[in-house]
């Protein structure tokens, strides 16, 4: 994760965040709908505490893209114990929540199950 500007990824989706602890962010803008697979491949490594889907996102090419409020944002996906810790404290402040883990594979880009290459949308 070193190769990636969380700040900018932050600021391209226009996400307030608060660092509350290393690599654990809490999302101030709750109820912006971001879409949640294009802030995983940008930040290629991440647990995203999410809402339930709010809406999509359509492309050009005729896939679509799932909306989402995001309420916490774990960039060490490899400490479980830090994503559920947060799992929870989301539960309790927001009801339902989605624990979403994404790791980027640079081997499976280009495989029959991927419709999008990185960088291609």
């Amino acid at each position: 994760m070193e190769n990636i500007n969380v700040d900018k990824v932050f600021q391209d989706y226009g996400l307030e965040v608060q660092q509350i602890e290393p690599y654990v962010y809490k999302v101030l803008n709750t109820e912006k709908e971001i879409s949640v697979d294009e802030l995983q491949k940008d930040l290629e490594y991440c647990v995203l505490l999410t809402s339930e889907r709010k809406g999509k996102k359509r492309l050009s090419t005729g896939g679509c893209y799932t909306l989402a409020y995001i309420y916490y944002i774990v960039t060490d996906i490899d400490n479980i114990e830090l994503g559920y810790k947060y799992d929870d404290i989301a539960s309790k402040e927001f009801g339902k929540v989605i624990y979403d883990a994404y790791e980027y594979d640079p081997k499976g880009e280009y495989t029959i199950d991927t419709i999008y290459a990185r960088g291609e949308i």
